[in-house]
């Protein structure tokens, strides 16, 4: 899978899809179940440089609210951004992919009860269906390492 979905450019990072995606020039995607990896204390099937590239390559995506899930569109999961915070191997790097949630939490004008997929540039909360659901028990991904 590695020597597949690696691409060294426009920086090191693991592809979304091995076909090209129609209008998606860089082709990327948050790979939020690597953390179960290292929450099941696993030694395989990746090696930790596979969430070391990922984790880095997550930060260059970042919007003011996060960091989408793939290029397609602006939004995220907050369980699964949370999951990918979770993968940081330093206090800096969760930070910069978590503390962009609790941004949004702070200053969105949306007034739902907190949800788990939002616009990572405007924060606006615009799919219904996406509130207080239990998914947001991923918030506390950091909490299983």
């Amino acid at each position: 899978w590695q020597q597949y979905a690696y691409e060294a450019t426009p920086t090191p990072h693991y592809k979304m899809s091995y076909n090209p995606v129609r209008g998606v020039e860089d082709s990327w995607s948050i790979k939020y179940n690597l953390l179960w990896q290292s929450i099941l204390k696993l030694d395989g099937p990746f090696p930790p440089t596979v969430k070391r590239t990922e984790v880095a390559y997550y930060q260059a995506k970042a919007n003011v609210y996060g960091i989408p899930m793939d290029p397609r569109h602006t939004y995220v999961k907050t369980d699964w951004l949370s999951w990918a915070a979770a993968m940081a191997t330093t206090a800096e790097d969760f930070h910069a992919i978590f503390d962009p949630i609790f941004k949004y939490c702070n200053e969105t004008s949306s007034r739902f009860p907190f949800t788990d997929l939002y616009r990572t540039d405007s924060g606006v909360q615009d799919r219904s269906g996406f509130i207080a659901r239990p998914v947001i028990g991923g918030l506390f991904a950091k909490m299983l390492i």
